[in-house]
Formats: structure tokens, C-alpha cells, sequence
């Protein structure tokens, strides 16, 4: 059962959670358990109120995002990262790709391109790259830059990348607008005409640390403020305004907050520090 909390109310263990991802329908959920000693992959049938988990050699996966019975996945092989297409209602799974790259992860946005990504690292470079089902090509959409990162929109036009710092990015990596902000995408989320943004309080102490490495093997912790950012004018501005709407400085719950999700005028995310789901009204 997922319980979703007030950041005033007392927390409920979630313990377990790494992220969630919701299919086309929003009736399914993909969630990724474990973190970080062993990740595993299971869906969940909202309706049914059941699991099915999927083959344990899964080590990344994404929503078709048209339809509630497709699911692309990565698992390892030797030597290669094999990209496999799975139907829900009749098991079948198909392989479509293999990479040479290991350690891959991969986002589904837009109907026909999956996206593969290289783990972050500020100390070691990495790349972007598009693949497109119908036609069987892929590309390299963003080249070998230390730190990247990128959260794509609802309809993948747009994107938040980080790599030094955090733009807006078109769907072919032309810079729009800057976000004057120290922080990553996964602690970012979009709605219609907004963005929300998790980022540290001190924001001088991102360049104490390297980052993103060390923030995700939690080696770095911080407080996180929460911040909205007006997106009518992507492209128009050179730099987006962002507002506070969390100070974390005098929040009553202690935040570190990341895989934000904007829903039913409200922020959902998990606080690194409880392991709890909690929601903030908009």
C-alpha cells in the first residue's frame, strides 16, 4: 500500500521505495525496489491491487507512453546491454537492441524514441543517445559531458539537464533558458506552464562536494528548499525566475527531497531522510 503524507503529519515507513514511474493511464505503476544493494523491477496494478515483477536481470525500465501494456527494459548481458520490449497481457518479450555499453538507463517520452543514458558522474563524461523503434537508428543526441543528467517533459519537447548547471533543453539539446539553481533533475518535475525544483539551502556548498556523485551515494546530504519556476517564457528568457514555496530552513520536517511528481495541484516526493513519500499543496 502507498501512503502519501503531509510534511506537518507523522510519517509512515515507505522503506523500501526507489522510484515510481505512472503508465499512460495512470492505472499502473513501475516501481524499482532496493536501492542501492540490489535493485529489482516490479509493476503495480492499481485496479487489481496485485504485482508482477519483472525478469531479475532488469536494470532499467520505462513505460511505452501510449499505452498501459508495454514496458521497454534493460537487462545485462555479457558484454552488452540488451534492450527487450515486453507486452503485459501476453508475456511476450522481444528484444530489440543490443548496446556494447553496460550500466545503461534508459527513459520512454516520446511514442517511437527511447532515450539511453549513461550513469552521471562529474568525473567521468557521458553521453545521450536516441533510438528510434520504427526506423531501427539510433544517434547521439548529447556528447560526453561530466555530470549529465536530464528529466524530459510529459511530451518530451523540453527537458532539464544538468551538466555544471541546470538549463532547459529542446528535444535536440539546444539550450532555451537557464535555471538559476544548484541542483538535479531528479529533483525536478513539470507541470502544464511550471516547474518545481528541490535544491540545497546552502547553495554554496554544491561546489564543496562533487556532485552529482556524492549526492547520490549519499555521501553528501543537504536540506532542501522547494522552488517553482514560471516555463510560459522558454527560450524568451535568457534565465527562468524561480520562487520559494518550501523554505526548508524552517520547515517543520527535515527535507532532502527527490523524485518529484506534480499531481492534482499538489508536489508528491521522497525524503531521503525518512524514506517517506510526502505531498506539499501547490
Amino acid at each position: 500500500m502507498f501512503l502519501i503524507i503531509g510534511l506537518t503529519k507523522k510519517p509512515v515507513k515507505f522503506t523500501m521505495y526507489l522510484k515510481m514511474a505512472k503508465s499512460a493511464k495512470f492505472s499502473m505503476l513501475l516501481v524499482a525496489f532496493g536501492y542501492p544493494q540490489k535493485v529489482t523491477f516490479a509493476i503495480y496494478n492499481v485496479n487489481a491491487n496485485n504485482w508482477q515483477s519483472l525478469t531479475a536481470d532488469t536494470v532499467a525500465a520505462a513505460w511505452d507512453p501510449t499505452s498501459n501494456n508495454r514496458i521497454a527494459y534493460i537487462k545485462n548481458g555479457t558484454g552488452t546491454s540488451r534492450l527487450n520490449l515486453l507486452t503485459l497481457n501476453d508475456q511476450k518479450s522481444k528484444e530489440a537492441l543490443r548496446l556494447s555499453q553496460k550500466d545503461l538507463d534508459l527513459d520512454w517520452v516520446i511514442k517511437d524514441v527511447i532515450y539511453f543514458k549513461e550513469r552521471p558522474s562529474r568525473q567521468i563524461p557521458s553521453s545521450v543517445w536516441s533510438y528510434n523503434l520504427t526506423a531501427k537508428t539510433i544517434k547521439t543526441l548529447i556528447k560526453e559531458e561530466a555530470g549529465l543528467m536530464v528529466k524530459w517533459s510529459p511530451t518530451g519537447n523540453t527537458g532539464i539537464k544538468w551538466a555544471g548547471a541546470l538549463t532547459v533543453i529542446d528535444k535536440n539539446n539546444a539550450p532555451l533558458s537557464a535555471i538559476n539553481l544548484q541542483t538535479i533533475p531528479t529533483k525536478c518535475a513539470y507541470d502544464s506552464l511550471r516547474i518545481y525544483c528541490a535544491a540545497p539551502t546552502e547553495q554554496a556548498n554544491i561546489s564543496n562536494t562533487i556532485f552529482p556523485d556524492e549526492y547520490m551515494k549519499k555521501s553528501a546530504r543537504f536540506i532542501d528548499d522547494i522552488y517553482m519556476i514560471p516555463a510560459l517564457n522558454l527560450g524568451q528568457q535568457p534565465e527562468l525566475l524561480n520562487i520559494k514555496i518550501l523554505d526548508g530552513a524552517s520547515a517543520a520536517t527535515r527535507v532532502e527531497a527527490e523524485h518529484l511528481e506534480v499531481t492534482e495541484n499538489k508536489i508528491i516526493f521522497l525524503n531521503r531522510y525518512d524514506k517517506n513519500l510526502y505531498t506539499l499543496e501547490l
